[in-house]
């Protein structure tokens, strides 16, 4: 389970807090808004893959399964330009190459797998 930090300082309530901020921001697509986490505003794969993360951490997995199907959307398939197959458009307006490598870069980190504090240490040693 995530969060083990929070819990062995004493605090379980305090990440589940901050977690309640972009899941209220999430548009009806899945995707979360910069800045103000405002529906209004249109959301990007920055963002929401950031929270993503987050979420699947904090184990709100439903909002986590909303975030990649956010993301998918944004995603360039394969019936997109060859070289573009793979990347995330930073938004609904599309690929664009000064913000594609960002955007893809944080939105992948919202796609699942394991969080941070579960990956595991088996086999590893103590940098000297």
């Amino acid at each position: 389970m995530g969060w083990g930090r929070a819990r062995c300082c004493g605090r379980p309530d305090r990440p589940q807090q901050g977690l309640t901020w972009p899941a209220g921001g999430h548009a009806a697509g899945g995707g979360i808004s910069v800045g103000t986490g405002d529906p209004a505003v249109a959301p990007n794969a920055d963002t929401t893959g950031l929270a993503g993360r987050a979420f699947r951490a904090g184990l709100r997995l439903a909002a986590a399964q909303e975030v990649k199907t956010f993301i998918a959307a944004l995603r360039a398939g394969c019936a997109g330009v060859p070289a573009n197959r793979g990347a995330v458009a930073r938004d609904a307006t599309g690929y664009h190459a000064d913000t594609v490598v960002r955007a893809t870069a944080q939105a992948v980190v919202g796609l699942g797998g394991r969080g941070l504090a579960q990956l595991p240490s088996a086999g590893s040693s103590p940098r000297s």
